[in-house]
């Protein structure tokens, strides 16, 4: 492919015969967002170029600057609907399937800790507020016993 194919028009070679609504859904895009795009009248964004390359294995260089070849030998394209079939669009998934279980992992390892933290601090808690109520208590105590002692000098004399 020449570099004197547009964005807007790769973008219509990689949709292919699929409708402009069906593609739009795939790459989870508004219809009249692609259509813009198609049309070039806004440039696409890269998580949606991102998209297109991974869902349908499509070259990043092509698509962006109609450099290269549209899709590489280490990875093929889709089918119809846009469905990875290849080694590096289903690796890739994985690594980022890997990557999030591995996420999901370490969150609950830390929930996990946090739980039990808390469940310390509560139980400090109880303690502390025991130990202010022994205090209060007392200072109670104390205040009683000391008008007592000042009273009582007062009617011995």
């Amino acid at each position: 492919m020449d570099t004197n194919t547009t964005t807007a028009q790769r973008l219509k070679i990689v949709r292919g015969d699929l409708s402009q609504a069906a593609f739009a859904k795939r790459l989870g895009v508004h219809q009249n967002t692609l259509g813009r795009y198609e049309r070039g009248v806004t440039e696409p964004d890269t998580g949606f170029a991102r998209a297109i390359c991974t869902i349908f294995g499509v070259e990043p260089r092509w698509l962006l600057l109609g450099e290269g070849v549209m899709r590489s030998q280490r990875a093929t394209p889709g089918d119809a609907q846009g469905q990875p079939q290849t080694g590096h669009a289903v690796s890739t998934q994985d690594s980022v399937l890997a990557a999030l279980r591995r996420d999901t992992d370490n969150l609950r390892r830390e929930n996990r800790e946090m739980h039990q933290e808390n469940k310390e601090l509560r139980q400090e808690n109880r303690e502390l507020n025991l130990t202010v109520r022994k205090l209060l208590e007392e200072n109670g105590n104390l205040r009683v016993a000391m008008v007592e002692n000042k009273a009582a000098p007062s009617a011995a004399q």
